[in-house]
């Protein structure tokens, strides 16, 4: 379970005042970077922001896997793989 390890005050009272202002947009974002800045010091090798209303597939992890090695095999650089484009992506 990851907590707010906040010692400055100020910002942990913006973010009381985003949730008391239902601002969810801004504390979306900063909670969507505090997640990804406190798995980066984790060391892992990927780190997956899952959606609250995602529903996985049968076999949905050795495929993901094998995506990964497959990116991991290619001679560039990447910073993310998209699993899936919602129905609003498509024009």
């Amino acid at each position: 379970i990851l907590t707010y390890e906040i010692s400055n005050t100020t910002q942990f009272d913006l973010l009381v005042q985003w949730e008391k202002d239902k601002d969810y947009r801004r504390k979306a974002v900063f909670d969507y970077t505090y997640v990804l800045e406190s798995c980066i010091y984790t060391d892992a090798a990927w780190i997956a922001m899952v959606e609250d209303d995602t529903i996985a597939v049968r076999g949905w992890y050795p495929r993901v896997m094998n995506a990964l090695d497959v990116a991991d095999s290619k001679s560039i650089d990447w910073l993310y793989l998209r699993l899936f484009f919602t129905e609003k992506f498509f024009g």
